[in-house]
Order: C-alpha cells, then sequence, then structure tokens
C-alpha cells in the first residue's frame, strides 16, 4: 500500500517513517491512482503501529477522493490475545479501538462480531488451551477431531531421551509439517542450551533437515524452510502453522526471562500464539526444574493433554502457588533490563537518526556480472 501511494518501495519502517515526515514537511498527502475501493479491510490490525495507522488513514481518505466523496465501508479484523509485536510499536488497542479511531473517517456505524470458531486447532487443542490456559473461559471454538495435546516433563539436558521421544512423531507428521517454537532460540556462549540440544541431537542422529534462522529479527522464509523442520522464535512463527508443533519455555521462568513487565495472573499473548500454532498435533516441553506458569491449572492440565514424566523422581505436576502480580495500570518497568534486549529493540527511526549523524558511509560499485554469486 506505502508503495502504491508514495510510488516508491517502503520495504521497512524506517524507509516509512522517512515517508511519512517528508508528506508532513510538504504538508501534502499522497493520492490514490487506482480505482477506488467499496470496503476496505484492515487485516490482523492488533499488529497496527502509529506509522501503519497514519498510512491507513491516508488511504482511507484518498481512496475516497478518488470516488469522489463516497466514503468505504471498513472492517477491521484481528484478534487482541495475538497483540505481541509491542516492542515494535504495536498496539492492540488500534483493534480495540477501531470505532472511536475510524468513526470521524467512516459514515457507517461499526459492528463488533466475535468470531471463536477456529478452522486450524482441534477439539482437544481448543479445550486444552482453554480450561489449562485460559480458566475455563470459552475464547476458542472448534468441530475439527484431532490428537490430545502431549506434555512432556523432562531433564533438561537429556536431549538423547528427549530427541527419542519426538522422532516418531516427526517421522509421522514429516520434518516439512513440523516447527520446534521457542520464546528465544539463540546460544548464548559457547555452551549449548536444552533446545540446541535436542535440535542437533535430532538432526545428527536421525537425520531432520532442520533451519534455524540466522538471527530472531528476520522474517522467516517460505522458500528456506521448505522441506525442513521450522526451528523459530514465537514471534517469528506468528501467521505460520504447521501438523505438529513442539513447544519450550512455556513456564513460570517465562515471566522472569522475557515478560519481566507482564502480569503474571494470565496467560501472555506470546504463549497464546504459540499454543495455536499446530494443526493436528502440539507437544509442549516442560524441563523438571521449571515450575507451571502461575494461573495455570494443573487439573486441566491432566485432564486434556496427554502427559508423559520422563524423570527419575516421577514427581509429576504439582500446582502453581498462588497467583502472580496482577496487571497494574501505569507504567511497569522490569527490574532489569539485558543490554542486548535495548539493542535489539531500539526504533528503526532513531537508528536511522544515528548511522545518518555519526557515520561515513561509502558506497561501493557493484561487481561485474561475471563475479556475481549465481544461487
Amino acid at each position: 500500500m506505502a508503495g502504491r501511494l508514495f510510488g516508491t518501495e517502503a520495504s521497512n519502517d524506517a524507509i516509512l517513517y522517512k515517508l511519512i515526515q517528508e508528506a508532513l514537511d510538504r504538508n501534502e498527502l499522497p493520492q490514490w491512482s487506482s480505482e477506488p475501493f467499496d470496503i476496505i479491510v484492515l487485516d490482523e490490525f492488533q499488529d497496527c503501529t502509529g506509522s501503519l495507522f497514519w498510512l491507513t488513514n491516508c488511504f482511507i481518505q484518498a481512496n475516497q477522493k478518488r470516488a469522489g466523496g463516497k466514503p468505504a465501508r471498513i472492517v477491521a479484523l484481528g484478534d487482541e490475545r495475538q497483540a505481541i509485536y509491542r516492542f515494535r510499536d504495536a498496539d492492540g488497542r488500534y483493534l480495540t479501538l477501531a470505532p472511536e479511531l475510524f468513526g470521524p473517517v467512516s459514515l457507517y456505524p461499526f459492528a463488533k462480531i466475535p468470531l471463536r470458531q477456529s478452522f486450524r486447532l482441534s477439539e482437544q487443542s481448543v479445550r486444552f488451551i482453554n480450561e489449562v490456559f485460559l480458566g475455563g473461559e470459552s475464547c476458542i471454538v472448534s468441530n475439527k477431531t484431532g490428537p490430545k495435546p502431549i506434555v512432556l516433563k523432562c531433564a533438561p539436558f537429556d536431549s538423547s531421551a528427549l530427541a527419542r521421544k519426538l522422532w516418531p512423531l516427526i517421522k509421522h507428521y514429516g520434518a516439512e509439517n513440523t516447527a520446534i517454537l521457542s520464546p528465544s532460540v539463540r546460544q548464548h556462549g559457547t555452551k549449548q542450551g536444552p533446545l540446541q540440544k535436542v535440535v542437533n541431537r535430532l538432526s545428527k542422529k536421525y537425520g531432520v533437515p532442520i533451519h534455524v534462522p540466522p538471527n530472531e529479527e528476520v522474517s522467516l522464509n517460505d522458500k528456506v524452510i521448505n522441506g525442513k523442520m521450522c526451528v523459530s522464535t514465537i514471534h517469528q512463527f506468528k501467521g505460520n502453522e504447521r501438523d505438529l508443533v513442539v513447544v519450550f519455555g512455556i513456564d513460570a521462568s517465562y515471566f522472569k526471562n522475557f515478560g519481566r513487565h507482564l502480569p503474571e495472573d494470565r496467560c501472555p499473548n506470546e504463549t497464546f500464539v504459540a499454543l495455536t500454532r499446530a494443526k493436528e498435533q502440539l507437544v509442549l516441553i516442560h524441563h523438571e526444574d521449571k515450575k507451571l506458569m502461575p494461573f495455570v491449572s494443573a487439573k486441566a492440565l491432566y485432564e486434556t493433554a496427554d502427559i508423559t514424566d520422563m524423570t527419575k523422581s516421577q514427581r509429576g505436576f504439582e500446582a502453581p502457588g498462588a497467583p502472580g502480580r496482577p496487571a497494574k495500570n501505569g507504567l511497569a518497568l522490569p527490574r532489569t533490563v539485558a543490554v542486548r534486549d535495548m539493542v535489539r529493540h531500539i526504533k528503526d527511526e532513531c537508528l536511522e537518526k544515528v548511522i545518518r549523524d555519526y557515520l561515513h558511509i561509502q558506497k561501493l560499485p557493484y561487481l561485474p556480472g561475471d563475479e556475481h554469486i549465481n544461487l
């Protein structure tokens, strides 16, 4: 849309921000030259940012002008439980407050219609998610039949046993239809973590073709992950689905390592997204040294999932203690922040300004054609 409006490519947020600033400086909004639309559908609107909202409003007004003043009907689609890009300035309130935000540019009244039916998830997965993680709330419904979710409680570094347990499932569904998800897949230092160990074991011993993104900020490339087991962060995998999805890191440590600013008495959106990626079989890996998330129902866990305790102690799952910290109004800052998180989540426009002000960039000429790498 940005490319059509501005007449130039806008491949990232930094370029879009620059184009918007230039338009504001000129006090001249871009025009829509193609045929106008009667209906404008805003999909995944829980991921909208300030720049995208400006762009959307600009398009709606340009479309209306092109239509001779006739306003289009606006349809905003999304799921506020899947709003997980806050670090990119996305805000789920663009979705929940859409009637108020678009009221000035739409003559049509807004109607809120819940869409709870899932065509991806099985009835068994839906029951597991609703009862174990959502406190019994019927957030999702499904008429599709499938296997119960599997929960494997294991020793963190017993990669051989875990790989041996996962291999039959991967063989059944196929590596190309399998994904392994975690809040983070990075390896810090020279020591491999539990996730890296089991993935390497699956690759070396069982010959499973795998793809691990070179970093956690790049989008997944469908051509690259095709035919391979995809090892990815939850953020990267949003919008994707596979028959078999194995999820690491869904335990109380999430609030210490990743969701330090989040309330602990409810399911984090990132967890909800991870749980809803499997078309057939969902598998949760729970390390024995971790506790259940504070809001999880241990009773419902045993009722809705097939649980295998692979540990020596065979203690099963104990009910979590008192509910964790509730949501609070106002600014919520974590006690500690990793420097790498500050660097990773710096805004594109801020980074662009630093580069422009403090770096001297020398552009080299293109290589001759005979020196190009032919892929």
